[in-house]
């Protein structure tokens, strides 16, 4: 199960969110482009939402 909710309609695939996540545990997937949570991320997370705040698409 993803830790992420994409809202592909409104995701730019920008990458603000693989940038600026204090653990590093977003990457953008090889096929598809949109953000993802690398393996084993769901247990790194510390669910500090910034990855949401920082979205200038509230594609998260």
């Amino acid at each position: 199960m993803s830790l992420l909710a994409i809202d592909v309609n409104k995701c730019k695939k920008d990458g603000i969110c693989v940038i600026e996540c204090p653990r590093n545990i977003i990457q953008l997937g090889d096929e598809d482009g949109y953000p993802q949570s690398i393996p084993g991320g769901e247990k790194m997370c510390i669910l500090c939402g910034h990855c949401v705040a920082v979205c200038p698409n509230n594609a998260l």
